[in-house]
C-alpha cells in the first residue's frame, strides 16, 4: 500500500480517501511527504455517531443478480425485498451485520482517534458532521474546504 501511496505523492495534487488507517501509516506517510518534499495541507474527519454508522450500514441490501443497491430507509425499492432493476431477492451482505459493524467500529475507534489527534496537534486538522443529507454534507465539505485554501 504504501509503495502505491508513494507513486500517488510524486503528482502535484492529491486527495487520500481512507488512507492513512494506522498509526504506523501516518508515520510512513509523514516520512515519505518529507522525502519528496509534498507536505499534507490538511486532514478531513467527517464524524458520524456510532448509531448512525450502524444504522446506515445493516440498512443496506444488494440484489445478488444485478449488484444494484439499495437501503431500507434512504433508499428503499418499490417493493420489500425485491430488485427494482431485475426482480431479483435483495439481500444484507454477511459482513453488514450489528454485530460485525459494531467490531469493525471498535477497530476503527482504537486506531483512528491517534490519527485525528496527530493532525489536530499539528493544526491539518479540518472536521465536519456527516449526518444530514449527501448534498448537505457535501456543501459543508467544500464550504470548509474553500475558507481553508483561501486563507
Amino acid at each position: 500500500m504504501l509503495s502505491i501511496v508513494s507513486e500517488i505523492l510524486e503528482g502535484d495534487n492529491f486527495i487520500l480517501d481512507g488512507f492513512p488507517r494506522t498509526f504506523a501509516q501516518v508515520l510512513a506517510l509523514d516520512e515519505i511527504c518529507g522525502k519528496l518534499n509534498t507536505p499534507i495541507d490538511m486532514a478531513l474527519n467527517i464524524h458520524v455517531p456510532d448509531d448512525e454508522v450502524i444504522q446506515r450500514i445493516t440498512g443496506r441490501r444488494v440484489c445478488p443478480q444485478c449488484k444494484s443497491l439499495f437501503h431500507v430507509i434512504y433508499y428503499p425499492p418499490k417493493i420489500n425485498f425485491i430488485c427494482d432493476n431485475c426482480g431479483g431477492m435483495l439481500e444484507q451482505r454477511p459482513d453488514d451485520t450489528a454485530s460485525t459493524v459494531r467490531n469493525r467500529l471498535k477497530i476503527y475507534h482504537e486506531r483512528t482517534l491517534p490519527i485525528i489527534d496527530f493532525y489536530q496537534r499539528q493544526g491539518l486538522l479540518l472536521s465536519t458532521s456527516g449526518l444530514g443529507d449527501a448534498e448537505e454534507i457535501t456543501h459543508n465539505l467544500i464550504e470548509m474546504l474553500e475558507q481553508k485554501l483561501c486563507r
